[in-house]
C-alpha cells in the first residue's frame, strides 16, 4: 500500500530526522561521502535546523510509505506567505519508480488548493496597502518559487529558456503592463 504522510510540529521529529538522515546516506549521496550524515557538522545543522523550524510551527514533514516503510521524505520550511521545500531522500533501489517525485507532486497538490486567510490577505494587502500594480504583481508570481514548480514546466519552452539562464515571461509581463496585452 503507498500512502502520504503529512505531519507538523515536534512530535516524533528526532526519529523522523534520523530516519532521513539514513534514507539519504544509503544511496549515492552516502557512497560519494555528499550526505548530510557524512559530516557531523552538516548533520548536526540539519537536526538543529528540523528542531528548530518545528518547534516554532514552520516546518512540514512528508513521506511517501510503502507498506509501512519510508521511501522518500521532504522536509519543507514555512515562511508564510510561502514555503521552501529544503531537502529531500529517497531510496535508491526505487529510483526507477521516482519516489521523490511522487512526494513532491504530493507536495505540490497543495497549490490547487483554496487559499489560506493570511496569504489571501498578504497578496490583497501588497495591492491595496502598497499600492502595487496587477501588472507588478504578475510579475512578482511569475519569479516565485511556486509558480516555477506549478506553472512554468508547463510552458514549452521553459527548459531551453532556463538553462540559458534567461527569464522569457518576464519579457512577456512587462510588455502586456507597459504595452497592453495588444503589444503581442
Amino acid at each position: 500500500v503507498l500512502e502520504v504522510e503529512r505531519e507538523t510540529g515536534t512530535r516524533g521529529i528526532d526519529g523522523w530526522t534520523d530516519e532521513f538522515l539514513r534514507l539519504e546516506a544509503a544511496g549515492w549521496k552516502g557512497r560519494a561521502g555528499s550526505a548530510l550524515a557524512a559530516d557531523s557538522a552538516t548533520a548536526s545543522l540539519f537536526t538543529e535546523a528540523i528542531r528548530g523550524a518545528a518547534s516554532a510551527g514552520k516546518l512540514e514533514r512528508l513521506a511517501l510509505t510503502l507498506d509501512g516503510r519510508r521511501v522518500a521524505m521532504l522536509a519543507t520550511f514555512i515562511s508564510k506567505p510561502g514555503a521552501y521545500s529544503y531537502k529531500t531522500a529517497y531510496a535508491e533501489e526505487l529510483a526507477r519508480f521516482s519516489p521523490g517525485v511522487l512526494l513532491q507532486r504530493e507536495n505540490l497538490a497543495l497549490l490547487g488548493r483554496e487559499p489560506d486567510a493570511e496569504g489571501l490577505a498578504y497578496w490583497t494587502g501588497q495591492m491595496d496597502g502598497q499600492g502595487l500594480s496587477r501588472g507588478t504583481m504578475m510579475l512578482a508570481f511569475s519569479e516565485s518559487p511556486e509558480y516555477r514548480a506549478r506553472i512554468a514546466p508547463e510552458v514549452p519552452s521553459f527548459e531551453r529558456f532556463t538553462e540559458r539562464g534567461t527569464k522569457p515571461w518576464r519579457h512577456v509581463v512587462r510588455l502586456c503592463v507597459v504595452e497592453g496585452a495588444d503589444a503581442l
